[in-house]
């Protein structure tokens, strides 16, 4: 589970496998800090690897304003992951239209916090806030929008 989200998230299994080593050494390091007044520790492991996963992303998004940078002239550094292979990539298209098409079935408001949240990073106070809804409004979107992908995904 922690690595399909941290995939789902960041887009590439470099990605995701690198968030979760830092994810579970970072369970590891705050074991102690677990309240199971709060939650599973699955849903404790997941937030751990949501995070770092939307911070990993943040900093490709980074990356990629360094990159177009240097495209328009800006002399900037940039780091460029390596591409994955034509068949990963075949699949990894493949995947993204499933999950297009399963977007598309949303209702417009549950769609656009998922949107916002899964393929910008945004949290969902964040979300809140650009949208002017109350949290409790944008959770409970969300809450509903991820049951329903589940099932659609699921029929897939």
């Amino acid at each position: 589970m922690a690595y399909s989200l941290a995939l789902r998230i960041g887009g590439n299994e470099a990605d995701a496998e690198e968030v979760l080593v830092d994810s579970f050494y970072q369970v590891w390091k705050q074991a102690g800090r677990y309240d199971a007044s709060r939650g599973t520790v699955a849903g404790w492991i997941l937030n751990i690897v949501r995070s770092r996963a939307i911070d990993t992303l943040r900093s490709r998004m980074r990356v990629a304003r360094s990159e177009k940078k240097i495209l328009e002239g800006e002399e900037v550094f940039a780091v460029v992951a390596p591409l994955p292979s034509p068949e990963k990539q075949a699949i990894r298209r493949e995947e993204q239209a499933v999950v297009q098409e399963a977007m598309q079935e949303l209702p417009e408001d549950q769609r656009l916090v998922i949107d916002l949240a899964y393929f910008h990073g945004l949290s969902q106070s964040e979300i809140a806030t650009q949208l002017g809804q109350p949290l409790g409004t944008v959770k409970t979107r969300t809450r509903l929008a991820m049951q329903k992908l589940r099932r659609m995904l699921m029929q897939e």
